[in-house]
């Protein structure tokens, strides 16, 4: 009983370690989507539909156990990324951040096809800014710092496989 028990924590933190990647994806593009980041309206559209994706995951993400955790560490990653003296994070460097998360959970949760079908539309979302602002994939810069961000959120969340 004791080990059964063992797994159910384990995969209870697993979720709301998704959770909490899931909501940093929905506020990035909310705040690119607040900055005005991209004037275009297709682009301001798949933000728009990105967030409503990460809304509707959130909702419908099934086994949620501690929200006072996914809320915590939500709020921690935000403080670091507000606090750190070079808090000038470009539009790119956010986006590229949200890419390296959604390929991460498309990994971990991918093989489940009801979680699949809530990751893709973020999935589609981020792509789009990617190819709308680098296609090429040539600021490196962004890629820096992206993996910079990424570092400290899977630090968060006690992912030292991913980070």
């Amino acid at each position: 009983m004791a080990g059964r028990r063992g797994v159910e924590e384990n995969m209870s933190r697993e979720t709301d370690q998704t959770l909490v990647m899931i909501a940093t994806v929905a506020g990035c593009l909310e705040t690119l989507r607040q900055t005005h980041a991209f004037a275009r309206v297709d682009i301001k559209r798949s933000m728009t539909d990105g967030f409503k994706a990460c809304q509707h995951a959130i909702i419908y993400w099934p086994c949620m156990s501690n929200p006072r955790w996914i809320k915590e560490r939500r709020e921690e990653f935000k403080r670091f990324v507000y606090d750190t003296p070079d808090s000038g994070y470009s539009a790119l460097a956010l986006i590229r951040m949200c890419d390296r998360v959604m390929t991460d959970l498309m990994e971990i949760e991918g093989h489940n096809p009801a979680r699949k079908a809530m990751l893709t539309p973020i999935q589609e979302c981020v792509n789009t800014l990617i190819n709308f602002r680098d296609p090429a994939g040539a600021d490196f810069g962004a890629f820096d710092k992206a993996a910079y961000l990424i570092d400290e959120l899977y630090r968060i969340l006690e992912m030292k496989e991913f980070a």
